[in-house]
């Protein structure tokens, strides 16, 4: 079974939480990102577009691995704070 961590990671438990907006930069990173990928992705070469949809899966995959870490890491860190108040 997965620990409570995993669980809520991966949506099987639903706590309350309110969604984040992105802010300025967030949005201005995004609005980079899609010009430059719109660019390659216009590469008439099927090879290398196949290449760079090879990339960008192993790239989530990357970042879902990563995400779940520091996921968990906050959780413990809060864990740890609120066990702090009550020493």
């Amino acid at each position: 079974m997965d620990n409570i961590l995993d669980q809520l990671y991966a949506g099987k438990l639903f706590p309350f939480e309110v969604p984040r907006s992105p802010d300025q930069e967030y949005e201005s990173a995004a609005e980079r990102f899609e010009l430059a990928w719109a660019a390659l992705m216009d590469d008439p070469d099927p090879e290398r577009r196949r290449l760079l949809l090879q990339l960008e899966k192993e790239h989530e995959a990357l970042l879902s691995l990563l995400e779940q870490s520091a996921f968990a890491q906050g959780f413990r860190l809060g864990g740890q704070l609120a066990a702090e108040v009550f020493r």
